[in-house]
Parts: structure tokens; sequence; C-alpha cells
């Protein structure tokens, strides 16, 4: 580019002169900037007067230069900071949204000639051939863009500045747009963003107050009753929380200072005369209040938040850009299986994208200990992220209970309060504590995602639990959460495993709405292969262990001890208890030099039954074991349940021996079989004479032969396969 050529009036324009809005240009300031532009603009498309108007549109700007238009101020200021002591010509730039082009040229005239203007709209574009011909460029100064990827290379900018753009960026593009930025800045370049945000209380587009406070539905129905163009703003504007914006520059610019104190301290009458349409009397009030000598930094401080931001960054190294990852919180239960369901996921999402900032947080100490007491799961925790633990019971002795509400929205804050976090729910966010976490994390642009805790296909549900389903779905159906009513939503995003699991989906209505034709599949997470290697791993590990041990590390067996309360739903009040006991005794008979793995239900280790039961059955090739249950069957040539669980149906290894004492309903609709029949699962029925020899057969290889046993699995497997895009889509977008 050459930069802007100096140009006399020819002498036919002397019989001509410029309109009477150019004929005096020695005013300055912004109105009569803006004056010159549109005068600019008429010639451009009448063709007249363009030398003239270009060296007035130039005169007017530099009378500027030593006190800059006030909105204008970091703007300028960052230039000469990026330009450092090169000629200003040499500065490459970037007005990243720049409208009609009026800041562009404005910088233009004070001689920073490498700016670009960048735009999705067209509008701009015509300036190109008028600069050409009537100003001496050589390149184009303004450039269309999809609003997905600047026409830059990357590291190629000193600065990049927006005013007042953010704000029209749809939710889909938001990510990206400030991605970009961080992309085509050299590092040590210079941001500097000027951003309308929610909490203001006057909305300058739409020129209401308080309206745009109010969840989408209604502002935009407020706005039609007003008289607004609703239409338009459903359409362009997307006002967010200030967090958002600050937020998404520190994650992929750098480290920001904040101007918006700094900008309402410099804030004189004349600036808000100059500058402001509209309610000037409320800014100049509060730009005196700013300047006062000992009071004025405080109402900066108190009022600063309820004001358009305003920031400066510096592009930081790729190291330190990664130090700023998103944040990704998976809310636990008190129940284990959480953890067990989302763990594998997150494995993915760490590889996936590594500078995500992984963390688990539970509200039960008992939980949190037993997770990282598991070495399988501790190991894939440390692969992936942090656990943390909220514990209500322990209550505050000074403060006592009343205090634990404030705690947790500060605690809400530390682990969800980043902007642009998402918080993952085993159900919708409509129960306290979760609510906190999920208002707070809306708050500064951050989502919620629902993805369900268990992976248990219908199949699982025992046949006398089945009608309590179907009654709890009839009971909640169409409920409405509180949360939903308040805020318009309860949650942003759906997320289950499998295609077996609509009763258990329906099931969840009693928390909030469900909608299952926008819910989404990610299928099964332990099929992930980082989840498979870790998986592989513990195994070897296993086995090691076991020789060291003097035990048989290849003839290994393994037996679930379930938890007594599942005896409930079973046939007699003790069948889990005896199950279990009749299952080992018979094992150790049939298989007496095997290593007999036994491991139970988390909730079963401390039950009387299960001490008893684990003292009475003492042998050194019995052994108590915590490994985690997929290591177990990928390690042990049966696997022997006296309760049906899970594992059976989502783990794609292991041969399972069902011993469960179903309840009488079960033999009356499904004959007697196993409740996981075609999960590669044989039953043998506890309740039979010839328990013994039918438990034998199932140690042999002979049934194991039929393909049928396994095709129930094989097909379940194959139609779930696991796709995480979706789910990280979903993450990485942000509320609008």
């Amino acid at each position: 580019m050459s930069g802007i050529a100096g140009f006399t009036r020819p002498a036919a324009a002397m019989e001509n002169p410029l309109p009477q809005s150019m004929a005096k240009p020695a005013s300055c300031g912004w109105p009569a900037i803006k004056a010159m532009f549109k005068a600019l603009q008429s010639d451009r498309d009448s063709g007249d007067f363009a030398a003239e108007c270009w060296q007035a549109f130039l005169q007017v700007c530099r009378q500027t230069e030593s006190d800059p238009p006030y909105h204008l101020r970091s703007i300028v200021e960052g230039a000469k900071a990026a330009s450092g002591g090169s000629a200003r010509s040499e500065l490459a730039g970037v007005d990243h949204g720049c409208g009609a082009g009026l800041n562009t040229l404005y910088l233009h005239a004070l001689g920073f000639t490498g700016i670009r203007g960048v735009n999705i709209v067209p509008d701009c574009l015509a300036w190109n051939a008028w600069l050409r011909r009537h100003a001496g460029y050589r390149d184009d100064v303004f450039a269309l863009y999809d609003g997905k990827r600047l026409p830059f290379d990357d590291a190629s900018q000193d600065l990049l500045f927006s005013q007042q753009v953010v704000e029209h960026v749809e939710p889909a593009l938001l990510d990206s747009y400030y991605s970009e930025a961080g992309r085509v800045l050299r590092e040590g370049g210079i941001a500097v963003h000027q951003a309308p945000h929610r909490l203001t209380p006057y909305d300058t587009h739409t020129r209401t107050w308080f309206l745009h406070w109010l969840p989408r539905k209604l502002q935009l129905a407020a706005y039609r009753a007003l008289g607004r163009n609703a239409e338009w703003a459903e359409r362009e504007l997307f006002l967010r929380g200030p967090g958002v914006h600050r937020g998404l520059v520190r994650r992929h610019i750098g480290q920001l200072r904040d101007m918006v104190k700094e900008r309402l301290g410099a804030l004189s009458d004349s600036d808000v005369r100059s500058y402001y349409d509209g309610q000037t009397g409320l800014r100049i009030l509060l730009g005196r209040m700013a300047r006062l000598p000992l009071a004025g930094p405080l109402v900066a401080q108190l009022v600063a938040p309820w004001l358009m931001a305003e920031t400066v960054a510096r592009r930081a190294n790729v190291a330190q850009a990664a130090a700023n990852g998103r944040r990704v919180v998976f809310l636990l239960s008190d129940q284990l299986i959480d953890f067990d369901s989302y763990l594998p996921a997150a494995m993915a999402l760490k590889r996936l994208r590594p500078d995500f900032d992984i963390r688990f947080v539970t509200f039960s100490g008992k939980n949190h200990d037993f997770i990282l007491a598991n070495p399988t799961l501790k190991k894939g925790l440390d692969r992936c992220g942090a656990l943390h633990v909220f514990d209500r019971t322990r209550k505050n002795r000074i403060a006592g209970p009343c205090n634990q509400p404030r705690g947790d929205a500060r605690k809400s804050e530390r682990h969800a309060g980043r902007p642009g976090s998402t918080v993952i729910h085993g159900r919708q966010f409509s129960e306290f504590p979760y609510a906190i976490l999920y208002v707070v994390n809306r708050l500064v642009g951050g989502r919620g995602i629902v993805l369900v805790r268990s992976r248990q296909p219908d199949e699982g549900v025992k046949v006398n639990i089945m009608p309590r389903f179907e009654s709890l779905i009839s009971s909640s159906e169409g409920h409405v959460s509180w949360l939903e009513r308040l805020l318009g939503r309860d949650h942003d995003g759906f997320f289950h495993y499998h295609d077996r699991q609509d009763t258990y989906l329906k099931t969840m209505q009693r928390w909030g709405r469900v909608d299952l034709a926008r819910a989404h599949r990610i299928g099964l997470p332990n099929l992930l292969p980082e989840w498979r290697a870790l998986i592989d791993e513990e195994v070897a590990q296993a086995r090691a262990s076991l020789r060291a041990q003097g035990m048989d590390s290849e003839n290994v067996y393994a037996v679930f001890a379930p938890k007594s309360f599942s005896s409930n739903f079973l046939r007699v009040a003790d069948s889990a208890e005896r199950s279990f006991i009749q299952a080992v005794e018979t094992l150790r008979a049939l298989r007496p030099q095997a290593s007999i793995l036994v491991r139970p239900h988390p909730r079963a280790v401390n039950e009387k039954w299960f001490k008893e039961a684990m003292a009475a059955l003492a042998a050194p090739a019995v052994q108590l074991s915590f490994l985690h249950p997929e290591v177990l069957c990928a390690l042990a040539s049966r696997i022997v349940i006296p309760n049906t669980t899970t594992t059976i149906f989502v783990s794609p290894v292991g041969r399972f021996i069902d011993c469960t004492d179903y309840h009488q309903k079960h033999y009356d609709e499904a004959g007697e079989r196993s409740q996981s029949d075609g999960y590669n699962t044989v039953f043998v029925n506890p309740a039979r004479a010839d328990f013994r020899e039918r438990f034998a057969e199932a140690l042999d290889e002979g049934p194991w032969r039929d393909p049928s046993l396994s095709r129930q699995r094989d097909e379940f497997l194959l139609r779930n396969p696991p796709a995480m895009g979706r789910l990280l889509d979903c993450i990485e977008e942000r509320a609008g």
C-alpha cells in the first residue's frame, strides 16, 4: 500500500465550492468527523468533490490526534503501542467488524494505513474502488468474510480491535470470533474490544431500560409491545454477561486490562455531549462523580460492572493460552454410578481437547474417598482432571447450617464461575445445590448439559419394579421445573448413552421436561479407546499382583457381592445374600485351585452380613478385591452375579453366570431365564435342587459355544458405538 497521497484542489473545482456541511472543516471533534464521513459517503455515491472531501476528512480527523474521540482513545493508544518505534504505516491491523468503515478510515487519517476492515456485510466494500481512484490507494482496505475465518495469515497482525460488534455475533460463531483474533495476532500483539453486555441497565440498540434482563422470549414480546424492531433484535442482538467477553479474551488472546474504570474516570462533560445521542444527563453525573478527589475511585468501582465492557489484551504465547482452556465440571451425586459413567467420556474429551480444565465435583465425602481409593478410577482421574468435594454434612461449627447456602454459592463460583464453563449433571438442574451452579455458570456465559448418569438398558429393570416406573412416568408427564418457569430452561443440552433407555429417560420428567426428539446419543463411553487401554493396563497389573502373591493368575473367577437392599426386589428378604454365599461355596468346591476374587458393592462393604460371610468363606484362594468391575470382566474366566447389574449389559467382554434369586413375577413373565439373556449370560437358578450340576456346566466351555448366547449384546454394542462429536460441540458452544 502506498499510503495516503496529497492532493491539490483542481482549478475547475474552485467554481463549484464544497457543500455547506464541508465548507468549514476547521471545527473538530466526533460530531465533525461523523458529518465529514457522511459527506464522504454521499460523494462516494455521486462522485463529486472527491479529492476535496478526502482532504477535509483527513484534516478534521488529524485535529483530534492529541485528544482522540472518547470512544476511540483505547484503540488509538493500542495502535500507538502496537506500532512501537516503527512507522505508523507499517503497523498491520484489523478492524474486526468494521461496519461502514468510519473507524478504519479514521485510523488511516492518523497514519495507520496498514489497518484493514472486515465485515460480514458488503456495505464497506464500495470504499475500495473510491480510495484507489481518489485517494491514491493501491490495495483494498476493506474485505468481506464469512464470520468464521478471518482472511489473514496466522500471527500476521499487530493490532485487532472491535467496537460494539460482539453483541451482534450469533452464539454459534462467538467462540470462533475470538479464536480467530488470537490466531491472526502476533505474540505480543494488542487486542482492544468494546462490548455492550446484558448488565447495562439501558440498551442503546432498542432504547429501553432493563427489558434485556428478561428471558429471551419475554424480551422480544416486550419489544413488540413497545413498537421496537423485535425481529431485528431476535436476529441480530445477543447481549451476554460481561464475563463471557472477558473469559473469551483470556482464553484465546491472553490476560487483559479492564479499561472501564479508567474510561469512566476520564469521562468529561464534553465527551458525553459529543459522543452520546441520548441519556446524557446520567452519564455526565456519573463522570463528574467518578472524578471526585476521594470518592471518585469508589464510585467507579461500584458503577463499572453496569457499564459497557472495554478491554485491552496482549496476545499470549501458546503455552499461556493453553492455561486459559475451557473448564468442564462434572457434577456428581452421592452415587458412584455418576463417576463410573462420566470418567471414560472425560478421558476422551481430554484427548480431543488437551487444554480443557476438567473437574469432578461431588457433594459426598464418602464418594470422594471411595473414588480416590479405587486404583482404576484414580488412574483414569489423573489422566484427565481433578476431583473436588463439597461435603454438606461437614457444617461450619461457628456459622452453623445457615451459612451453608452462602458457602455453596462461593464454591459454585470457584468451580463453575469461569466464563464459558460447562457444567454436566445427571439430570435437569432443578434441584439444590445443582441449580446454584447452573445459574452462576449461565450468568457468565456458560452452559449446563444433562448427561444421564445411568447406562442401564430398559431390559435391566426388574419386572416387579417396572410398574413403579410406569406410575412415575404417568404422574410426572408434562412436568415443567421451577427453574424452566423462571429462566425458560433448566439445561442447555440433553445427552444419553444408547437406544435402549426410553423408559429411564421418561422417568426423568419428575425433574423437568424431557424432549426425547431433541435428546442426543453419545454411545457407550466404556468402548472408547482411552478407557479400553486403561482396562488392559489394569488387567496386566492385576495378573502380575496375583502371581506375586502365589495365586493362579490365569484361572481366575470373580463374584460380585450385592448390597442387602437388592433383596427387596427378589424372591425373599435375604435372596441376594444367600445367592452370593451359595455361589462362592459352590465355586470353591468345583474349582479348588482357582483364584476367586470377591468384588463387593460399595454399600455392601460395611454391611454385617457381608463381613460375616467373608469370615466364614476365609481361604487363601478367596480374596477381597476392589478392582473395577470392567477389569474383572476382562480378567476372570467367569463372572458370577447374585443380582443383575448394569455391568452385564454394557461390558464388551466377560462371561456371566447369573445366580439371581428372581421374584416369582419374573418367572411368570419371562420364564426361567436370565434378565440379561442374550448378553453372554448363562442362568443358574439358585432355588433349584440341581444348582450345583448346572453351575458346573456353566464353568465348562460347552454352553459358551452357542452364538445366540451373546447375540443381544453384540447387536447392542454394534448399534451404540461411542461418538463424542456432538457432546464436544455442545460444550464448545456458549450460552446465548
